[in-house]
């Protein structure tokens, strides 16, 4: 397969903007020397390169995500913009889409571009219930990004398992997913906790400040 030419988040196919990657360095800027990250909801890598743009080579960045979407939902969803703006990526949207390529195989192809990519430690493939309950579950973390399923419930649980946690952010702050909207504004209304909301980028920040140690 032909090797694909990939230097900035744009390049990887996905629905986050460059105003939200441009978030992710300001973010990470406020953060300790070595952070933690997780990333819950990868698709098919474009919010993770971004993310391993942002942050240093001592940071410990980790995935969760089901990676149940699939090539024909890419090839769906993606094709024709890359067609006319990438070529290269159209032709491997399309190939993947002819193979039957999987969402994990997608983003592992994406990353192993990435500089940076031996930061991330982990790849969990599996549910986020199953790994809410599992010996591999932590909420030991600096910083958590959410991209996962839109409901409103599934948004509460998060974000009160990660409470604790001195940045909380999440894509796709918008009416058509009415539940992200609600959870969050709950949840920093309750705790009054610091909320930021990008319009441009559908893009939700909660601080705990009492954590933040480079503010």
């Amino acid at each position: 397969m032909r090797k694909l030419k990939i230097n900035k988040p744009l390049d990887v196919p996905g629905w986050t903007n460059s105003i939200q990657h441009r978030e992710y360095k300001d973010l990470v800027a406020e953060l300790p020397e070595n952070p933690r990250v997780l990333e819950i909801g990868c698709g098919y890598g474009r919010s993770t390169w971004a993310w391993l743009d942002a942050l240093s080579p001592t940071s410990t960045y980790c995935v969760l995500d089901n990676f149940r979407l699939t090539s024909k939902w890419l090839h769906k969803s993606q094709y024709t913009n890359y067609k006319r703006i990438n070529p290269i990526i159209a032709s491997f949207i399309w190939k993947c889409n002819k193979r039957n390529t999987t969402q994990r195989e997608i983003f592992d192809k994406f990353i192993s571009y990435h500089p940076n990519q031996q930061i991330i430690k982990t790849v969990w493939e599996m549910d986020s219930d199953d790994w809410i309950v599992s010996k591999e579950f932590t909420n030991n973390w600096d910083l958590v990004y959410l991209d996962d399923r839109h409901e409103y419930e599934v948004m509460k649980q998060w974000l009160s398992i990660f409470s604790n946690v001195s940045i909380v952010c999440g894509d796709d702050y918008l009416p058509r997913f009415q539940g992200i909207i609600d959870a969050v504004d709950e949840y920093s209304k309750d705790k009054n906790v610091y909320k930021h909301i990008t319009r441009a980028a559908n893009f939700f920040i909660i601080k705990n400040k009492s954590r933040l140690t480079n503010t």
